[in-house]
């Protein structure tokens, strides 16, 4: 029975009622009953109205009994009389509360006396994460003084959880043992006199050891260690407290796992997990973990008709996971693949698994082999996983880990690496919408946000207003730079109403190319202005910077290897922008080094797949063919060599999706001479309409449209092979 601690009750206690202070507008009434209740007590208001809210705990004692607790808010403006009801075997009992009625703090020794081991449980989680939130208990020192006190009654000696790994100087990770028949955990507190917080995420429990325990490992803040706090371990079949000890010599999370060499990789990813779902900061000492301490790489050898198999390609990241790899089952034992989380729990990839027939290399043996790539959609923090591990699944029940090399973490690689894992001859619909789609998508937004302008470099001194800006991306072949230059240079019109703007999209090179743009300054005299890009973020996102950096009302995008065949070209293109019939953008005749056609308009047919492709009017015919030499409306223009409106193109270029000029450039330059291509004379000169400027726009609206656009005969020249 409880110790009633008359002396510290000053007033309003009646009945077999002990009423005690939670904080200063909270209490708890406690009433012990000498019987087993199966049913919930009644509290009913005699005299005033009943408080809200108001809880009812219901705590079996070992004794056979039951403790009743209601916890309410204090009564602020008139009294109380309540009258409590636990059943037929009991009497009832009232007491009344006055609100001037000062109560004694909770006798955490007297509440705890006699509760059975549930019953411990059950007041713990009411305690720490029920009544806090309810009552607004988070901010009372009487109430943190309260749960300190409690936590330190509930075991006599608690073991210790010590810090094991410093994360840099906010966090730590957190070691101690719990039973092996403690079960499933379902929270964990950190609990000091000056506070308690509930942590975030589920521990880690490693395997049963010899001794009957299993290692727990947590991530927490470093601000919670103190040498008084506890540790509430809370799970369905029992309450574990460990009481938290100070380290002299902590060491930092790579030292530290290069120390326990033997602890699993599944603590090794709930570590990665738990930092990533943090601060920038943790998510960066998550990277710099996996890249100071990889795992091992490690497949299934095979062999003697036994399966063989492994993953090349595994990149977890926002919009899920990413795998690539083989098989080798000559005597048809594989079921599936699984991925294995962080707690051993494992996820299967066989819904979104396309496969393909192949040949693998099996310690240094070329071997028929069935290729696969795979998408499953995860949750995953701001770092990603760098190796992932996967188990292949047996037809037997049995599972074999794999574990990936390391995988690259600069997004451009990572984009490369989900690109080279399937043969362009099995890209079908499915795979690209359901596999390499969002996978790219997501890499391609976290390479944008990375690359930006480093720097703006003027040589010489440029037009105050120019009309008309020459934008060239340049990327590590410089071969021609001089010969272009050379062509603008004989045209006065470049001189008196252009600018020239380099995008250097290799940054390495900057030193050399500015030596270069001002010898060629001195040379002839022209300004030009050079936009050094940060990192290579590709074509179309060095088109951007040289759009946004650029200061004329029209803009003509000009590839580094195309040349002039005269002057007057730019002020023909700038006229024919002018047109009453709503020309978005207007690009010339592209000629190969031998005079026949590279480009005269694109258009868009079907394959033999039945997928879109674009393709150049009158490619490989003689450059002066007729049907080319004429003005004429077509559904596209290609990114080398176009012009817009200046507002047109910033309005693009502060967009995020990836433009269509950038898979125009790998299509045309796998089919370009290693020689420059070279302008048509102008006139004649060669406009399009676009109809739908999807293709040449990013914007989400244009985009709609130009699906809707890409049928047979829906557009000028579709479905027609000139």
């Amino acid at each position: 029975m409880l110790d009633r601690g008359a002396a510290d009750v000053q007033a309003g206690v009646a009945g077999g009622f002990d009423i005690r202070r939670l904080s200063a507008q909270t209490l708890v009434l406690i009433w012990d009953v000498p019987t087993r209740l199966w049913t919930s007590p009644q509290l009913e208001a005699v005299e005033g109205k009943l408080p809200a809210p108001m809880v009812t705990l219901r705590l079996p004692l070992a004794s056979g009994g039951t403790r009743l607790l209601w916890a309410l808010r204090a009564p602020q403006d008139a009294g109380l009389r309540l009258h409590a009801y636990a059943g037929a075997l009991s009497s009832g009992a009232e007491v009344a509360i006055e609100p001037d009625t000062r109560f004694g703090a909770l006798d955490v020794d007297a509440l705890l006396d006699d509760l059975t081991p549930a019953s411990r449980l059950s007041l713990a989680s009411r305690m720490l994460q029920g009544w806090p939130g309810l009552f607004g208990l988070h901010r009372s020192r009487t109430f943190t003084g309260l749960i300190h006190r409690f936590v330190a009654s509930l075991v006599e000696t608690p073991a210790a959880v010590r810090a094991v790994a410093k994360i840099g100087d906010d966090r730590l990770v957190m070691e101690t043992a719990l039973p092996a028949t403690f079960g499933k955990i379902d929270d964990v507190f950190v609990v000091a006199p000056n506070g308690f917080a509930r942590l975030g995420g589920t521990p880690h429990l490693s395997g049963t050891d010899g001794q009957g325990r299993r290692a727990m490992h947590l991530v927490m803040d470093h601000a919670m260690l103190r040498d008084d706090g506890f540790v509430v371990v809370a799970g369905a079949q029992g309450l574990a407290v460990r009481r938290m000890a100070q380290a002299r010599q902590v060491p930092d999370l790579p030292a530290w796992w290069r120390q326990r060499a033997t602890m699993g990789s599944g603590l090794y990813e709930h570590i990665v997990a738990a930092l990533a779902t943090g601060t920038d900061s943790d998510a960066r000492a998550a990277l710099e973990f996996q890249l100071r301490c990889p795992l091992q790489p490690q497949r299934v050898t095979g062999g003697n008709g036994l399966p063989a198999a492994e993953i090349d390609v595994a990149l977890s990241g926002p919009s899920g996971l990413f795998a690539g790899g083989w098989f080798s089952d000559p005597t048809d034992l594989v079921d599936g693949l699984d991925v294995l989380d962080g707690d051993g729990g494992y996820r299967p990839l066989d819904d979104n698994m396309h496969r393909f027939r192949g040949h693998a290399n099996r310690d240094g043996e070329t071997v028929e082999a069935t290729g696969f790539v795979a998408f499953l959609d995860t949750q995953e923090g701001a770092a990603p996983l760098l190796q992932p591990r996967f188990l292949l699944r047996l037809a037997s029940g049995a599972r074999y880990l794999m574990v990936p090399p390391r995988q690259p973490v600069d997004p451009s690689e990572a984009r490369a690496s989900a690109l080279r894992a399937i043969p362009p001859q099995h890209l079908g619909d499915d795979v690209l919408t359901g596999c390499l789609a969002p996978t790219l998508g997501a890499l391609q937004e976290q390479h944008r946000a990375r690359v930006g302008i480093d720097a703006v470099k003027t040589i010489g001194q440029p037009l105050d207003n120019p009309e008309i800006s020459i934008v060239v991306p340049l990327y590590r072949v410089l071969d021609f730079l001089r010969v272009q230059v050379a062509s603008f240079a004989a045209d006065p019109d470049i001189a008196e109403r252009g600018e020239l703007v380099y995008v250097l999209d290799s940054p390495e090179q900057a030193e050399e190319v500015e030596h270069l743009m001002h010898g060629l300054h001195l040379l002839y005299g022209l300004p030009m202005t050079l936009v050094v890009m940060n990192r290579n973020g590709g074509y179309s996102l060095a088109c951007n910077a040289g759009a946004r950096t650029a200061r004329g009302q029209v803009l003509a995008m000009l590839n580094s290897d195309v040349i002039p065949s005269g002057p007057g070209w730019l002020a023909t293109l700038a006229a024919r922008l002018e047109g009453d019939d709503g020309a978005a953008a207007v690009g010339p005749k592209l000629l190969f080094e031998d005079g026949s056609i590279q480009h005269a308009g694109m258009y868009f047919a079907r394959d033999f797949r039945g997928q879109w492709l674009n393709h150049h009017f009158y490619k490989g015919m003689p450059g002066r063919f007729a049907p080319a030499c004429v003005d004429r409306m077509v559904p596209a223009v290609t990114g080398p060599a176009s012009s817009c409106p200046a507002p047109s193109s910033r309005m693009w270029a502060g967009s995020r999706r990836i433009t269509s000029s950038e898979t125009m450039k790998i299509a045309t330059s796998a089919s370009r001479s290693a020689a420059p291509a070279t302008a048509s004379p102008m006139p004649p000169m060669w406009s399009s309409i676009i109809w739908s400027a999807a293709p040449y726009s990013t914007m989400p609206t244009t985009c709609a449209a130009w699906r809707r656009a890409t049928t047979p005969g829906s557009m000028p020249g579709a479905g027609t092979t000139p």
